[in-house]
């Protein structure tokens, strides 16, 4: 693993970038490699989309091959980012570029927010590009909401039951106590985001303890962006897990996920 010791499974790095530009160091002072997701907020257009995808990649590369931080990205439309001007025969356009880039590791963020029917065809359409454009390796970071959380999981969970082939590519993240069980039944990876609005250190340490199996699929993110959040290396120092388990969700787990060889530079194992 070289020096990282962490990885922090889910950011926004060209948020943190933007408000927050010398916690870039604070990461690398921390021996945190990071996976940015995509969400622009106030996207209005394909135009917007298409904009943001380069910002976000030129956040990563800054970040990557200037500043030396381990990182690489997912891209994806977030359920939050669906312009009215988008069709879905634009989608596969869109995303297809991207997974050609060295630091692009999927696509991501992508999921459901309401639920609505909009929601759910875009969604469809960027799972069915994933059999056609998704390299061998690469993964899918699926999003889940805060507001009726089992209900949209459980809504999420039986539209993915048509893309069984996708699976073993997939994290579903944002995990709550009470969904974590239904992810990890489907043979699912589960995300946690630790943050004082998600998911705190007790919680995940009583998630952990209720889970007979499955441990080697969690992995614990901040979703740090326009705010930043410390809990993971926090909780990586707080001596609630013991050294195996506490490597496993807060490192290990993500990286054999993600097919990162994080000793051996900036490539990802594609």
């Amino acid at each position: 693993m070289g020096g990282v010791r962490l990885v922090d499974s889910h950011v926004h790095l060209d948020l943190v970038a933007r408000h927050f530009p010398e916690r870039i160091k604070w990461w690398k002072e921390h021996d945190c490699a990071v996976i940015s997701w995509s969400f622009g907020g106030n996207i209005t257009s394909v135009k917007d989309l298409e904009n943001y995808f380069l910002r976000q990649s030129r956040a990563v590369e800054k970040a990557a091959w200037d500043q030396g931080l381990v990182s690489f990205f997912l891209a994806g439309i977030h359920p939050r980012d669906i312009p009215d001007d988008l069709q879905p025969q634009q989608v596969e356009g869109l995303l297809a570029p991207l997974m050609k880039h060295p630091l692009c590791l999927g696509i991501g963020e992508i999921g459901l927010e309401t639920g609505s029917r909009r929601e759910q065809i875009i969604l469809e359409v960027q799972l069915e590009a994933a059999r056609r454009i998704l390299p061998p390796g690469l993964r899918i970071g699926l999003h889940t909401p805060r507001s009726k959380k089992e209900a949209i999981t459980g809504r999420l969970l039986a539209l993915l039951e048509q893309f069984q082939d996708l699976h073993p590519r997939m994290v579903i993240d944002h995990c709550s106590e009470k969904t974590m069980p239904l992810v990890l039944e489907k043979g699912l990876r589960a995300g946690v985001t630790l943050s004082p609005v998600k998911t705190s250190l007790e919680a995940l340490g009583e998630m952990i303890e209720r889970q007979a199996g499955g441990i080697e699929k969690i992995m614990c993110n901040t979703d740090s962006g326009s705010e930043f959040f410390e809990d993971l290396v926090m909780a990586s120092r707080s001596g609630l897990f013991d050294r195996q388990l506490a490597e496993r969700i807060f490192c290990r787990n993500a990286a054999d996920f993600f097919g990162l060889a994080l000793g051996d530079g900036q490539d990802g194992d594609k």
